[in-house]
Parts: C-alpha cells; structure tokens; sequence
C-alpha cells in the first residue's frame, strides 16, 4: 500500500509538473510577444513626435519667414522692387504656403489616426494582461488544491505505516517541487507587474502626445486664421512722391501695406506659453524660436 500511494503520488506530481510546465511556456511566449508590441508602440510614439517637431519648425519657418520678406520688400525696400516685383510671383509665394498648411495638416491628420489605432491596441494590452492575472491565479489555486487535498490526504495516510523515514524524506522532496513552482509563479507575477508598468508609461506618452497634437492643431489653425491676404491694386506707372526717411519715420503707411500685428501676436503668445517646445513636454528643447 505504501509504495502504491508513492507511485501514484509521483504520477500526480508529474502530471501537475506537466500542467505547470504548460502554462508557464503560454505565459513565457505572451509575455515576449507584449513586450515586442511595446517596443514597436514606443518607437511608433518616438517617430510620431519627431514628425510632429520637423513638419511644425519647417512650416513655421518657411510661413513666417517668406511672410517676413515680402513684407521687408513692399514697406522697407528701394522704390525699384515695387515695380520690378509682379503680382504673378507673389501669388506664387502665398500658394505655396497655402499648399504647406494643407500638406502639414494632412500629416498631423494621419498621426491623429495612428494614436487612435495605438490606445485601441494598448485595450487589447489591458485584455492580454488581465487575462495573464488570471491564469496566474488559476495556478496558484491548482496548487493550492493539490496541496490541500491528494496531497494532505496521502500524508494522512502514509503516516500511518512505519517507514516514516521514507516519508519524511519523500514529503522533503515534494516540498522542494512546490516550492520552486511557487518561486515560478512568483517570477510570472513580477514580470506581469513590470508589463502593467510598462502599460503605465505608454499611455502616459499617448496622453502627452495627444495634448502636443491638439496643441500644434490650435497653432497651425491660429497662423492660418492669422495669415494676411495679398490684396494689390494695379500699379500705375507713376513716380511716386515718396518722403524722406527721417520724415516719415513716425507715421502710419499708407496704401496696400500688410499689417504685421496678427502675427506679432502669435509670436508673443508662443514666447508667453515658453515656446512651442513647451507644447511637447521636457526633453524636447531642441524647438527655439
């Protein structure tokens, strides 16, 4: 009887050993494939933002700077410009910005869209880790099982004979299996709690590029709205009477001059918020203006 209840407690062990074995590889091979997912997903998030700062800087600056100059030339230039520079390349320039603001507006769309497909997968992240808790803790209760009940029944019952030298040292023995299991599954949790960090963090990088990208949304929508529009005149061939520099320094322009107070508003709108730099969070202090 003694060496019967041995035999079919090495049997169970090695079956429970077995299912063990089993679920631990499942959670082995779904822990390796979330944490390829979050690598992919924080690059994703790192070449979003970096696309997000090259299409803002290069918009701003080519907007405002062509803004700039053709201003610079129809207020401060020589008479000369006024009438060497057509209307065909000035409507040009504003086509061009045109054609930016809706390329860049274009792009900011598609990566709206990919952060919207990303809190979709960070869901299925949520689904994937609590269904991992679970099968953690359906493993502990297995044990829990095996130890409370064939277990302690087959101790009650071997106790009984007279090899209790052979028991002990058999019952040492399990003891040791439990234990490393325990030890397995307590490895399994602390690399689910690391995996739920790692879900922290993500959505936290999803929650601060979602702000940068309504912000860059408000900015670009504000310098569009913003943005004056060339309406000239036909220009009679005449000498115009212009007065001399000191003269004229105080006073208001008169005629078709662009008015620079939108955009110097902008400017100090941006300066007041410490610069569109600001807009993408710390570490990002690449963006001047």
């Amino acid at each position: 009887m003694f060496f019967d209840s041995i035999e079919e407690q090495q049997e169970m062990l090695k079956s429970s050993d077995k299912l063990i074995h089993e679920q631990i590889n499942e959670l082995q091979t779904e822990i390796a494939e979330l944490e390829s997912k979050i690598r992919i997903i924080e690059l994703q998030i790192t070449q979003t933002n970096t696309d997000l700062e090259d299409v803002y800087n290069r918009y701003l600056k080519l907007s405002m700077q062509e803004c700039e100059n053709s201003l610079n030339e129809l207020i401060f230039g020589p008479q000369q410009s006024l009438y060497h520079q057509s209307y065909e390349e000035i409507k040009t320039q504003m086509e061009r910005i045109n054609n930016n603001m809706k390329r860049n507006k274009n792009i900011i769309n598609k990566t709206t869209e990919n952060a919207k497909k990303t809190e979709r997968y960070i869901s299925r992240l949520d689904q994937i880790v609590i269904a991992m808790n679970e099968q953690n803790n359906s493993t502990l209760e297995l044990i829990a099982t095996y130890r409370t009940t064939s277990f302690q029944n087959s101790i009650q019952r071997i106790s009984s004979s007279k090899e209790v030298n052979i028991f002990s040292k058999f019952s040492k023995k399990l003891e040791n299996e439990i234990s490393k299991k325990q030890k397995k599954v307590s490895e399994l949790r602390t690399e689910t709690d690391r995996l739920n960090l790692a879900k922290e963090k993500t959505l936290k990088n999803l929650n601060h590029l979602s702000t940068a990208i309504n912000s860059l949304s408000e900015c670009i929508s504000i310098a569009s709205k913003s943005k004056p529009l060339l309406k000239l005149e036909t220009v009679h061939n005449q000498i115009a009477d212009i007065e001399p520099a000191s003269q004229r320094k105080h006073k208001m322009p008169v005629g078709n001059v662009l008015v620079l107070a939108p955009i110097n508003a902008l400017t100090r709108q941006m300066r007041g918020t410490r610069g569109v730099a600001h807009f993408f969070g710390p570490g990002n202090s690449k963006m001047r203006f």
